[in-house]
This record gives C-alpha cells, structure tokens and sequence, in this order.
C-alpha cells in the first residue's frame, strides 16, 4: 500500500513495447537498474508499468535492441496537475480550503468533559466561560494547568483534574469526592468544647483530645458538652493543681430520631402528547442557525427536542459547524386523580429515597415509624425514623473551673 502509494505521487507509465530483440531490451533494464511490475506479454509485444524517472533512462537500450516504446497509460500526481494546469479555480479553492482549515486548527472548537457526577457539565462550562475559556478561543490562549487548577478552586468537591488539547478539542477528565463519608469539620483553633447539636442517646464514643463528659447510655440534650476542651492536671496525689484548654475532638455517635411528614394531593395534573410532531433540520456555525424546512405555527403547549452533532474531520479535529433536528411534540394537560394504591406507592418510594439520602449522610437507620393515610383530597405520610448518626458541634469554652489552692502542712 505505502510502495503504490508513493508510485503514485512520482508517477508512473504504462508502456508497449515492440519488434527488435524485446529479450536483449528487458536483460538491459534489468542489469542497470530499472524495475518495471505488472509485466504482460500479448502475442509480439509486451505490457509493463514504469516510473516517470526510468522511462526517460529507456533511450539508449531501445536504440541497442532494436525496439520501439508507445506510452498507453500516465498516472500520479505530475500527471494529474499537468492535465489540470488551466484550472485555475481548482486550484485556488484547493489552497483556500487548506488555508480555513489550517486556521481552524488553531481554536478549540469543543470542550469536553467527562468523570462529572455530582457537578453538571453546564455547571463546568459555565465556570469555564466566567474565566473566558470558551468555544472559539485560540489554543495559544488556553493554559491547561491554569484551567485544572481553576477547576479544583471553584468546586470543592473536585479531587483531580486533567486538562490536555488534542486536536482541536479541550478535554477535561475530572475525579470528584463522591464517597457518603462526611468530612469532619476542622477543629477550632483556639481552646473549645464539643457540644451535641440535638437530643439522643450515646452509642460510642471515640475522644482524641479533651476530657468526655458522657458516657454510653447516657441521654443528651441540644447543647450538651460531650467533649470537654478543660484537661485538669494532677499532681502526684492525684490532686488537681491547675487546667489545662484543648480543643475538644473525638467522634460521638448519638441514636436518635428523625420526625417524618410528607404530603401530597391526590389530584395532579400530566401532559398527554397528541401523536402529531414537526421537525426542522438545522445547520449551526458557531452561533448562527440556519433552519431549513420551512415555518410553522407554533401550539399553545409544546415540548421541544434537540438533536445536534458536531462535525469531525478526523477523531480531535472537531469543526465549528454543526448540524441537527428540532422536534416540536405538541401537549394538552389533563387533570387525574391518584387511585388509593398509586398514592401508597407513591409515599412508599417517597420514603425510601429519604431513607437513602440519610443512608448517604452517613446514618445508620435503626428503624422506621411511618404511617401512610389516604383521605378524599390527599395522602399522608408521617412518623419517626430511628437512626445512629455522628454528632457534635465545636464550641467555645463557657467556664473554666479553678484548681484549688494546696492545703498548707
């Protein structure tokens, strides 16, 4: 492939060749160097191709063995642009395209994110457009290092950022933090206690520094020290000579309860989509759309679709044009009304994606409570969810006790 594909570019003849003493002629080629292929004998002549440059290095051997050459065929690129020297447009449209695309080349026409879960790709376009890093911009312009480190600036949850150009596209591989684990918030500064942010009852407890001030069992209201930032220090008699403050740190797992209510009418409108669509086929540049397919009149409610692809020349070479439909699916709203069963569903999975997102808050659910009614107008879902969730608030030290002064001997 490579081999012909270079024969074409020199160019090269297919030749006839005729009377004289053919034997002697191709024995000549051969001994100096010239390779000839797809070699054919018909009756008294022979067929063969040969390059441009060793078919002007034919003379003196045709002259020695008596034989004639005849030009059948000419093929290759010298060939072709000699038989189009006068086309004179064919040309200049040829470099002009050339010329577009290589300045092309040089935007980033697309920017393409992947890894994203948790932040949309619209969140990340717009963060991107707030820095002036759009589509459209030149390459030169575009610091992938800036643009990965502006990224993990702006969204906390973003642990890892890849930013590299191919082509003329920006791709962006992101890792996010997206573990239920909450991280714990940072301890004060300066001296403080941790105290419990609702009632419950402890279940473990864990200290790394301070004093704890409950234990397992016991009860706790809002408010509660459950760490202590005062560290007494004893003398040798076990006696208290002076405190000492810390930041109180530790983990304290409460069980405690979470109150349910969830309510919803059993009346709720839906669109119902008639059958009937239009579509009009669209060709974007950049910003501006050409929509052919003709107009029509819009209905009252609608619901519209897109359908839009990029233009690729190759894998990255990613064009600034692209192309694409617009469904128009006319709708009427009817009003319906929840069967009793539908409503309990409903509730039920209602329920169970609250149950999930405390499950992602890191609680451990115990049990749940809910009671689901259904009226004439409505249905209600209420109770309590028993649950073993980490708590604790850092405070600032309301008290410091004194040491009591030694008794003289």
């Amino acid at each position: 492939m490579r081999e012909q594909l270079g024969r074409s570019l020199r160019g090269y003849v297919r030749i006839q060749v005729l009377g004289g003493m053919p034997e002697r002629f191709f024995n000549l080629c051969g001994k100096n160097g010239i390779c000839g292929w797809k070699l054919a004998s018909l009756e008294e002549r022979y067929e063969m191709n040969l390059s441009v440059k060793d078919f002007f290095r034919l003379k003196p051997f045709v002259r020695k063995s008596g034989c004639k050459i005849l030009v059948l065929e000419r093929h290759g690129m010298p060939f072709f642009f000699h038989r189009t020297r006068k086309r004179k447009a064919f040309f200049l449209g040829f470099f002009l395209a050339a010329s577009i695309l290589y300045f092309l080349s040089s935007f980033v026409w697309n920017i393409h994110v992947t890894g994203n879960l948790a932040n949309s790709t619209q969140a990340v376009l717009e963060a991107l457009r707030q820095e002036g890093v759009v589509h459209g911009l030149p390459k030169r312009k575009i610091s992938c290092q800036q643009v990965a480190d502006m990224l993990r600036e702006k969204f906390d949850n973003i642990v890892w950022v890849s930013a590299k150009i191919q082509g003329t596209q920006l791709i962006l591989e992101i890792k996010e933090n997206t573990d239920s684990f909450q991280a714990p918030e940072e301890p004060a500064e300066g001296p403080s206690d941790l105290r419990a942010t609702k009632y419950g009852v402890v279940e473990r407890i864990v200290t790394r520094s301070g004093v704890p001030q409950v234990a397992v069992g016991d009860s706790c209201q809002k408010g509660t020290v459950l760490i202590s930032g005062i560290l007494p220090i004893c003398n040798d008699s076990q006696e208290i000579v002076r405190y000492e403050q810390v930041a109180a740190d530790g983990d304290v797992y409460l069980r405690t309860a979470y109150h349910y209510w969830k309510e919803f009418p059993l009346t709720y409108q839906r669109r119902v989509y008639t059958g009937e669509s239009s579509s009009q086929v669209f060709l974007q540049v950049l910003d501006w759309r050409l929509t052919l397919g003709g107009s029509f009149s819009l209905p009252e409610t609608y619901d519209q679709f897109t359908r839009s692809r990029m233009l690729h020349l190759t894998e990255n070479f990613v064009l600034p044009v692209a192309c694409g439909s617009v469904e128009t699916r006319p709708y009427r709203v009817v009003e319906e009304t929840y069967t009793e069963e539908e409503a309990r569903q409903l509730a039920q999975s209602q329920l169970e994606q609250y149950l999930d997102e405390l499950e992602e808050k890191g609680c451990q659910i115990l049990a749940q409570n809910v009671q689901i009614s259904v009226n004439e107008s409505s249905c209600v879902a209420s109770g309590s969810i028993q649950v073993i969730e980490k708590n604790g608030m850092s405070a600032e030290i309301e008290e410091i006790p004194q040491a009591a002064a030694p008794e003289a001997e």
